[in-house]
């Protein structure tokens, strides 16, 4: 086995996460980090690309800056949270939770948000080209400049 696939299987918990933020780590690419409650963190910045994120619980987190291309979201709530600037580009999102969420500059490029909630969601600026957004929920959104 490689370093590199066992780096894709590398499981992490919760408080791993929070851990590792808080001494400055920022590359959690490839990670598992299916249903981990992360409610009301901090994770401003941090690289999520390609992990697995599916079920898991961000509710208020602030994450803005950060990387979740060609994550595995399906199932994620995100609800009320800071998605600034953030790149989902390619990720999946189906059935996601982003109610409520501020998702300014957010970059949706080639993403799947099928069946995802998306209601009263604030999307100033944000990039939707070639996103999936079929049976979305989109009601009473705030936003201008969407691409």
């Amino acid at each position: 086995m490689t370093e590199q696939n066992e780096m894709e299987r590398r499981r992490l918990t919760a408080k791993e996460v929070i851990e590792r933020y808080a001494k400055g780590e920022r590359d959690f690419r490839n990670v598992d980090l299916r249903g981990v409650y992360l409610s009301y963190a901090d994770l401003m910045g941090a690289d999520f690309s390609h992990a697995d994120l599916s079920f898991a619980r961000l509710e208020d987190a602030d994450l803005r800056g950060a990387d979740f291309s060609d994550a595995n979201l399906e199932n994620i709530n995100l609800r009320y949270a800071n998605l600034r600037r953030v790149a989902f580009n390619g990720a999946d999102l189906r059935y996601a939770n982003l109610s409520h969420a501020y998702l300014s500059n957010a970059n949706f490029k080639n993403a799947n948000l099928s069946f995802a909630d998306l209601s009263f969601a604030k999307f100033r600026g944000a990039n939707f080209e070639g996103a999936n957004l079929k049976n979305a929920i989109i009601q009473k959104v705030a936003g201008q400049d969407v691409k």
